[in-house]
């Protein structure tokens, strides 16, 4: 039989007019099996309502509940408290002896409480929780919406840097996408709206001073037209940044999409052909690789080559079969280069250039970098970009997926709050 001290250390409770009894029994309760620790608590109360002293309460028997404790284990473990009631012989009243383990008419001790607050900062799925801390889903949103508590939305400070950007959110949203913004100095969450559509977003941003609209120098987005035109109307003396892998992205897809129709005219049923096409098929990363990266001195097996080579010789290959893969790749390359190097020169020399000869896919591309010119330039120059950002939007995507979905917008925005450490306890 263990003593008072040693059960009062296992089970974390501080609270010394909890006396134990030494007894721990096994019991099936809702047909789990569930360890269960014998403990009393008399503790007076205070002053009654008639204002009679403390000496005017006289014992007036016990009330016994079952408080859930965090699982001992891997067990459901719970405290079979006898509480000693009280009766006023003034006036009659009687109360039952408190502790702070537990709320008043609550099951669910604070520290399984706190143990849930905590586990929802994880990644994990509410039925996740549920089960690590042996108690229902039901409780575990009760949790989820009596710890954190969403902020309201002050308006009251805007930071100069500021990243735009929008994902995926519930089928309760306004528009398909929720539309998000980010401090680009401290890199938190400012707030979650919603709604992309234009007046939705302007309407956010106009609770704003036009004094504090006017401090923000750069936003920070992908190439979504709307932004562009927005930004000009609501930030006054706000430059646009398009974010760097965008830039890539446009360019990058466009590439592909050529390799592809390439590749295509080489699946026919000529062996040598088939060979071409394999090549192609196998190695699209290596056609889109930066070309600073290409090895061309380290020999070593690769599917479908006989004998060792290199990366440059397979690249060779590939190009020898398709002038104009090869051509639409040195542009591919020049671009990318302007962008790591940050040769504005070269940048301004690529957009300028009147190509005809070039695919249409390619020619669109180009056509949109030139409408956004001046803030891809911008880009080039400065260190600004939406990488933090996208790892959000990662993260949020990662948190719906294991969530299954989620039905409701503002606890789908309280959970991506808490998982990204801007609501704490």
């Amino acid at each position: 039989m263990l003593n008072n001290d040693s059960i009062r250390n296992l089970l974390r409770i501080e609270d010394q007019k909890i006396t134990f009894t030494g007894e721990i029994i096994n019991e099936s309760i809702k047909n789990i099996n569930c360890t269960i620790v014998l403990a009393s608590l008399s503790r007076l109360p205070q002053r009654c309502k008639c204002k009679a002293d403390k000496r005017s309460w006289i014992k007036h028997g016990y009330f016994t509940s079952d408080i859930l404790l965090t699982p001992a284990f891997k067990y459901r473990t719970y405290l079979r408290l006898k509480k000693c009631r009280y009766k006023c012989k003034r006036c009659g009243a009687t109360k039952t002896s408190k502790t702070n383990i537990v709320m008043k008419n609550c099951h669910v001790s604070q520290d399984v409480k706190h143990s849930i607050a905590i586990d929802l900062k994880d990644k994990k799925s509410i039925k996740d929780i549920a089960k690590d801390n042996l108690v229902s889903t039901s409780t575990v949103y009760r949790v989820f919406k009596s710890y954190y508590k969403l902020a309201r939305n002050t308006f009251s400070n805007l930071p100069q840097v500021i990243h735009f950007d929008e994902f995926k959110a519930t089928k309760d949203c306004k528009s398909s996408m929720a539309f998000i913004y980010m401090d680009g100095v401290k890199g938190n969450i400012i707030d979650i709206l919603n709604s992309r559509k234009a007046e939705d977003i302007k309407k956010h941003f106009f609770n704003y001073s036009y004094k504090q609209r006017a401090k923000v120098k750069y936003i920070v987005m992908d190439m979504y037209a709307p932004y562009k035109y927005l930004i000009k109307k609501i930030f006054p003396n706000a430059s646009i940044v398009i974010d760097r892998f965008h830039i890539v992205q446009h360019i990058n897809r466009a590439l592909n999409q050529i390799r592809i129709t390439e590749m295509k005219r080489f699946n026919n049923s000529n062996p040598e052909d088939k060979k071409i096409y394999r090549l192609f098929k196998r190695y699209w990363k290596m056609i889109l690789k930066d070309s600073e990266l290409i090895n061309y001195s380290n020999y070593k097996h690769f599917i479908g080559v006989k004998g060792l080579t290199t990366e440059s010789h397979i690249l060779d290959t590939i190009f020898s079969n398709s002038p104009k893969l090869h051509k639409h790749y040195k542009i591919y390359q020049d671009i990318l280069g302007a962008i790591k190097r940050r040769d504005i020169d070269l940048w301004k020399m690529i957009i300028s250039e009147q190509r005809n000869d070039i695919d249409s896919r390619f020619k669109t591309v180009i056509k949109t970098f030139r409408r956004f010119n001046n803030d891809i330039q911008n880009a080039i120059m400065l260190p600004y970009s939406n990488g933090r950002l996208e790892a959000m939007n990662n993260n949020i995507k990662v948190i719906k997926r294991i969530s299954y979905g989620y039905s409701n917008f503002d606890n789908f925005k309280r959970r991506i709050m808490i998982v990204q450490g801007n609501l704490t306890l």
